[in-house]
């Protein structure tokens, strides 16, 4: 991994650390408005992926909620192993969770559907850019699940966090697997994707 990459996921990570309890609930509650609004402007979209937010993530609940109360079908993704493309479990709001591979909580492994055949995906992330370059937290499985991905076709890459996660730019790998938009409490930034 690229040192300036891990500099600036350790300065990102510190920065939504210091966003205060109050604000942080207040950005999780307006980007999953924004989110939505954004979702509702389409008609090809039913089925979402999404993810449970860690403490210093932006809180995905309001917007699972949101999601569920929209009537869209929900999936959370799963980690069978390290360096294969993750599976996506369907998520409904009683759903049990056990750790996964990588330990992190996931629905029991029944009915998985592959990436391509969601019609958006809800993704975190540590930083982004103004070219929607996405930096996450360095395990690569988003980038690895995502990598047959037609530029400017479904799935849909929607990243969400708080304002302090933009940078001017990032470098772009070639296994990097740019955004299509981000929501960041009221603002949705969208970032055409050529056509290869």
């Amino acid at each position: 991994m690229n040192p300036d990459r891990n500099q600036l996921r350790r300065d990102i990570r510190a920065a939504r650390r210091a966003v205060p309890p109050a604000e942080r609930q207040q950005i999780s509650e307006t980007t999953a408005a924004t989110v939505l609004n954004w979702l509702h402007a389409r008609d090809d979209i039913r089925r979402i992926a999404t993810f449970l937010s860690m403490p210093e993530e932006i809180d995905t609940a309001p917007l699972n909620r949101a999601l569920w109360q929209a009537g869209y079908t929900l999936y959370l993704p799963y980690v069978r192993d390290k360096n294969v493309p993750l599976l996506w479990l369907p998520y409904k709001e009683d759903t049990p969770l056990a750790p996964d591979a990588a330990g992190i909580p996931a629905p029991p492994c029944r009915d998985p559907l592959e990436a391509l055949a969601l019609d958006a995906v809800i993704t975190p992330l540590v930083a982004w850019d103004a070219r929607g370059t996405r930096l996450g937290m360095g395990g690569g499985f988003y980038d690895r699940t995502f990598a047959r991905k037609i530029p400017a076709a479904k799935p849909w890459l929607l990243g969400i966090a708080y304002p302090c996660q933009a940078v001017a730019t990032l470098p772009r790998q070639p296994w990097d697997v740019p955004l299509d938009a981000v929501a960041s409490g009221e603002t949705l930034y969208t970032y055409p994707q050529e056509q290869p």
